[in-house]
């Protein structure tokens, strides 16, 4: 697996998390961007984050218990580890019954496929967390349902 390794300052972002900047040529040697989930170290405490554009920059977003475990804050100059991470998150498998749904329905898969990660993974959380099958069920019923509508809203602004 390819790393770089690099110094930033630890900045407040909007919303109470932290980021750090990442030089666009760091982020090609990784062949990272926008959205690209990365793993590695912030001092020797390890991660799992994404890059993001902010304001026309590339940033890293720090967990605040990354700081915590680093023993670093806000303004603090901390050497980056970082590595494209490929291993899938909890919340990436589409279970069984979303996956039926999403066949079913062509306006809610192509929504779902226009969806960022995270979006699709709130979805996933949400109807793997039911603990009985009419629950579940009735979860998925209204995540096709509000895909449709987030896919009509996005098409009208």
């Amino acid at each position: 697996m390819t790393s770089v390794s690099f110094r930033a300052v630890v900045e407040s972002a909007r919303g109470g998390g932290h980021v750090v900047d990442v030089d666009a040529d760091v982020a090609r040697k990784l062949g990272a961007k926008h959205r690209t989930r990365v793993r590695g170290t912030l001092e020797d405490a390890e991660y799992r984050s994404n890059l993001i554009s902010m304001g026309g920059r590339l940033v890293l977003g720090v967990h605040k218990a990354t700081l915590h475990a680093a023993s670093r804050d806000t303004g603090d100059t901390v050497r980056v580890t970082m590595a494209i991470d490929a291993e899938p998150l909890p919340n990436d498998e589409v279970p069984d019954v979303l996956a039926l749904a999403l066949k079913k329905s062509a306006p809610a898969r192509r929504a779902w496929e226009s969806m960022p990660p995270s979006h699709r993974r709130r979805y996933v959380g949400f109807i793997t967390e039911a603990k009985r099958d009419e629950t579940r069920a009735r979860r998925v019923e209204d995540s096709i349902r509000q895909m449709v509508e987030w896919a009509e809203e996005r098409r009208r602004t």
